[in-house]
């Protein structure tokens, strides 16, 4: 009798082994500040100190795997009838056929998690993910059983659909892809997805001076370089562990680790359009017909021929080789065109002779200063008014663009511009003031009277004034202030003599200087007004607010205020 209700109670044992081993839990470790879905440790062993094989975000759901005597078939009855011991700290569990230890404060039950996360919560749906596959040479990816590359193919997902990320273990990624209605868990390269919205991709700015970063291939500075990276090169951050000031990041086809010291190197683009983000690769041509590799210098994959003349944008260098994008979708677009390694013998900087955009002038409502650069010193040329719109000949790697203004090109600060292209940024509100034109004269490309553009401009004609050039006034001559995007053979943006136009004040007295130091600067424009700092003569002014007494002016510093005219001489 007692044999007998020892195999009764020893199948009911196992029985109820098989329950617990059969429960299902969920990750829930959110971060208590700001509620973000963080990863849980998958670990090798159940103490802290054991390795880490994966990590998985709140709302992913784990087995709990059978403990090792319920496997026991020769346990004796003493330990039949024991309890199953117990792990206060560390659960065994599995999820994506990948078992391991997971910390038991951070997982609860179905029943818990509905109570604690309604339907509809972001928490069932682990980290949203892009499949992106920009520079991969590829339009499509396997969805695998497991991590690994000779496991059973499950499906194909095509570049841009958004996944579900559970996981990570390694290199891989463990994903949940919803397919009209039916969700489906796999394994894809974890290279391929990129994080969504606003933290799917920044710039990087390396300096004026044109430095370069590298990609290490691991989190460590004694690792091997992958890429020297150029500033203005976007970069599209991955999933990963955090690596202290590391950072995993993808650069077209790409993967690697930047060393991000300070805060001023990148730029998050988030979701504005990359025309606001002011820096841009270096545009090169092939100097000859030449091939882009998807690995360097390897014809046994992918590849394609460069033509003479063509352009593209060079993000970094390795060794013989560049790493550059072709331009189709523009410039910086860094979701279109072709990535890959061209020879850097075969690339020459691309002639500052193409425009590539429209630029506005829009900094609030001050003149926009327009240099020369000779030599690394910059002198003044003249400036621009507020609205004024003008042809982009580079963006450069500095805080300055190159702009066109009739046949010469000039220098002007970024943070004063706004880029207007195709599906990009829309022109201001600000329309540059008119003038008109006291004689007949014609429209010169250059401020002097050596080279006209054969176009006429009869006395009484209007014309939009865009800046002042010493004792030239550069006007548009057309009906309208904006510019085609796409075409600038219907320009009529040219220089003449600025006794030949009557021109509104506020566009000839566009800068300033004080006529001695220490020059009061008041709140207002009257001796009531408080001063609130003062000019040296050394310092450039810009003005704002041209009065017949007093004038608004704005310092190098950003200080506005007002100076009595007496006190200034304009530009």
């Amino acid at each position: 009798m007692k044999r007998k209700l020892f195999f009764i109670g020893l199948l009911l044992f196992v029985f109820m082994a098989a329950c617990v081993q059969a429960e299902t839990l969920y990750v829930d470790n959110h971060d208590g500040e700001n509620g973000q879905l963080r990863r849980l440790n998958m670990r090798s062993g159940a103490t802290a100190s054991d390795p880490v094989i994966a990590s998985y975000y709140s709302g992913s759901a784990v087995t709990v795997v059978e403990t090792p005597q319920a496997q026991n078939a020769e346990a004796t009855p003493e330990e039949a009838s024991a309890p199953a011991p117990e792990n206060n700290d560390y659960v065994h569990v599995e999820i994506g056929g990948i078992s391991g230890y997971m910390a038991s404060r951070f997982l609860i039950t179905e029943s818990e998690a509905k109570a604690k996360y309604p339907d509809g919560s972001a928490f069932w749906d682990g980290a949203p993910a892009d499949v992106d596959l920009a520079g991969m040479w590829e339009t499509e990816i396997p969805l695998y059983s497991s991590n690994n590359i000779k496991s059973e193919k499950l499906a194909s997902i095509p570049a841009g659909e958004r996944v579900k990320l559970r996981g990570i273990t390694g290199t891989w990624a463990y994903v949940t892809r919803s397919m009209e209605g039916i969700e489906q868990n796999g394994y894809v390269p974890l290279d391929r997805l990129t994080e969504t919205g606003a933290a799917k991709a920044f710039i990087l700015f390396t300096g004026e001076d044109q430095k370069t970063i590298s990609l290490y291939e691991t989190p460590s500075l004694k690792g091997k370089s992958l890429l020297e990276v150029e500033s203005g090169t976007t970069c599209l951050s991955l999933f990963g562990r955090g690596e202290g000031n590391w950072r995993r990041v993808r650069i077209g086809g790409v993967t690697g680790w930047l060393n991000l010291t300070k805060e001023s190197t990148t730029t998050d683009i988030g979701d504005r359009l990359r025309t606001s983000v002011p820096y841009y690769p270096q545009i090169m041509m092939a100097r000859v017909d030449t091939l882009l590799y998807k690995n360097k210098g390897n014809k046994d994959t992918p590849y394609i021929t460069l033509g003479f003349d063509m352009h593209v944008e060079r993000l970094g260098t390795s060794g013989d080789y560049s790493y550059v994008r072709t331009l189709e979708g523009g410039l910086g677009n860094f979701d279109s065109g072709d990535y890959g390694y061209v020879l850097t013998e075969d690339l020459i900087p691309s002639p500052n002779t193409m425009t590539v955009g429209v630029v506005q002038v829009d900094d609030q409502d001050m003149p926009d200063v327009v240099y020369t650069v000779t030599d690394g010193t910059r002198t003044i040329k003249g400036a621009l008014v507020s609205g004024a719109q003008i042809r982009l000949i580079a963006y450069t790697q500095t805080e300055f663009a190159e702009v066109s203004i009739g046949k010469i090109s000039g220098y002007i600060k970024k943070s004063g511009l706004r880029v207007i292209s195709e599906g990009g940024n829309v022109p201001s509100n600000t329309i540059p003031q008119r003038g008109t034109m006291l004689e007949d004269t014609v429209l010169y490309a250059m401020p002097d009277s050596k080279q006209s553009t054969e176009v006429s401009i009869a006395k009484g004609s209007r014309v939009y004034m865009l800046g002042k050039f010493g004792d030239w006034a550069f006007i548009n001559a057309g009906s309208q202030p904006d510019l085609d995007l796409n075409s600038d053979d219907n320009d009529l943006l040219g220089f003449v003599p600025l006794s030949a136009v009557d021109a509104p004040v506020s566009t000839t007295h566009l800068l300033a200087h004080t006529t001695k130091d220490k020059v009061n600067m008041r709140s207002a424009g009257n001796r009531t007004g408080n001063i609130i700092g003062i000019a040296n003569q050394a310092e450039l002014l810009r003005v704002t607010d041209y009065g017949t007494t007093w004038t608004g002016v704005v310092k190098p510093d950003g200080t506005r205020g007002y100076i009595n005219n007496e006190f200034l001489r304009f530009e």
